[in-house]
C-alpha cells in the first residue's frame, strides 16, 4: 500500500515558536515495506524569510520500535532555521550561513529528538553574539557531530573553517540549559592578526585576565593559539572563572609587552604565553629592551591576574651594553643608580647574566 500527496503547500513550525518555514510544491509519499515497516519520503523546495532551499528526507517507522528514524538531505538551508527544528537555540548568539549536507535523525513517537548525527558544509556567513564585542565573518565551515538529549547536548567531533581570514579547527561538547551553558572544547586558530585578540577574547570570560593581556601585550602576529575549556553550568555567571576552566596557549611574534606601567616596553618579543582562569605564564624566546639589550630564556609569571595589583615575577638572560644596565637601575621601583652614583651616559662596556 502506498499513499502519495503531490504539489502540496506545507507550513512547518511549533505552537511556541511559530512557523519555521513553508514548502511549496512538496511531494509526500508513504508506504508499507516488505519487512512491515512504514516509509515516508518528502522532497521539495522550502521558503523562509528571503531564502529558498532544496530539501529531501526519508523516514522509517517500525511499530515494534518506539523510535522514528531517517535521513534528511538539504542544500543551501540557513543554519539557524535548520537548527531550531532540533535544538533550543540560545538567544545570546546567532549564525547566518547557508549549509548543505545530511543528517540522520531519531525521534520518539511524540516527536522529541533522541539523536541527530550531522555532516554539513557551510558557505559564507556571519556569527554574532552578545558574548563577543564584534561579529565574525565566516568564509567557509565544515562540521561533523551529533545532537542528543532532546537538543540539550551538542557534540562536535570535527570542526574546521575560515573565520575573518583565520584558520580554525576544533571539537567539543556544549550542553544547554535555559540560558546557561556548559562548554568543553578544544580549539585552535592560526594566522591571527595581533589586533584581533580583543575581539577573540570575550569580555565576560575571565575579564581581569583579559584586561591585563589586552592592555599590556600587543602582538604584530600570532601564528597559532590553542584553547581548551572546562566550563561548568553556572561558571559563566561568575565574576571570575575557576582556574581549571581555561587552558590557553598563544604563540606571539614581534610583540610589545609592558610589564610595569613605569617601565619602557619590551619589544620584538617572540614568546609562548600560557593562560588559565587565574594565572599567566609566558616563556620568552627572545626580546629587545631599552637601547640594545638582548633578552633570551625569559619567563614572566603572574600567579593571580584577578588581583587588583598583580604581583609579576620576571626572570631572563640578558646581554646588555653598560649604559642599558645603568638605565635599568634608574627605573622606578629600583632606583639604585643614583645611590651608587652611576650615570648611564658615562657607562662603558657590556654585561651578560641572568636577572
Amino acid at each position: 500500500r502506498r499513499v502519495s500527496v503531490l504539489n502540496a503547500d506545507v507550513s512547518v513550525g511549533s505552537v511556541g515558536k511559530g512557523v519555521f518555514f513553508e514548502a511549496k510544491n512538496a511531494n509526500f509519499r508513504a508506504g508499507r515495506r516488505h519487512d512491515g515497516t512504514t516509509e515516508f519520503t518528502v522532497d521539495g523546495k522550502i521558503r523562509y524569510d528571503d531564502y529558498q532551499s532544496v530539501i529531501s528526507s526519508r523516514f522509517v517507522m517500525d511499530k515494534n520500535n518506539p523510535a522514528i528514524e531517517g535521513t534528511v538531505e538539504f542544500k543551501g538551508v540557513e543554519i539557524s532555521t535548520l537548527a531550531k527544528l532540533f535544538v533550543r537555540w540560545p538567544d545570546y548568539f546567532d549564525i547566518t550561513m547557508p549549509v548543505s549536507g545530511t543528517c540522520f535523525v531519531s525521534l520518539d513517537q511524540e516527536g522529541s529528538l533522541q539523536r541527530l548525527r550531522f555532516n554539513v558544509d557551510g558557505g559564507q556567513g556571519k556569527f554574532t553574539s552578545s558574548l563577543f564585542p564584534a561579529p565574525f565573518e565566516i568564509g567557509w565551515l565544515h562540521s561533523e557531530g551529533q545532537i542528543s538529549n532532546n537538543g540539550g547536548d551538542i557534540q562536535i567531533d570535527k570542526l574546521s573553517g575560515e573565520v575573518d581570514g583565520m584558520q580554525m579547527e576544533g571539537s567539543g561538547v556544549v550542553s544547554l540549559k535555559e540560558n546557561d551553558a556548559a562548554i568543553k572544547i578544544n580549539a585552535s586558530l592560526k594566522n591571527i592578526p595581533g589586533d584581533r585578540v580583543p575581539v577573540l577574547w570575550p569580555p565576560g570570560l575571565s575579564p581581569l585576565s583579559r584586561e591585563w593581556v589586552v592592555t599590556n601585550i600587543a602582538a604584530e602576529s600570532i601564528p597559532e593559539a590553542r584553547i581548551s575549556t572546562n566550563i561548568a553550568f553556572g561558571d559563566l555567571q561568575r565574576d571570575v572563572l575557576p582556574k581549571e576552566s581555561i587552558d590557553a596557549s598563544i604563540a606571539i611574534k614581534n610583540a610589545k609587552i609592558k610589564y610595569l606601567p613605569e617601565h619602557p616596553e619590551t619589544t620584538k618579543v617572540d614568546a609562548v604565553v600560557h593562560i588559565d582562569g587565574v594565572a599567566l605564564d609566558a616563556a620568552i624566546e627572545s626580546a629587545h629592551f631599552l637601547s640594545d639589550t638582548k633578552i633570551s630564556k625569559g619567563r614572566v609569571l603572574i600567579e593571580d591576574l584577578n588581583a587588583e595589583n598583580p604581583y609579576i615575577k620576571v626572570g631572563f638572560d640578558a646581554h646588555a651594553p653598560a649604559g642599558d644596565v645603568v638605565k635599568f637601575l634608574e627605573l622606578p621601583r629600583l632606583g639604585h643608580a643614583q645611590r651608587l652614583n652611576l650615570r648611564s651616559e658615562q657607562a662603558q662596556g657590556s654585561a651578560k647574566g641572568h636577572v
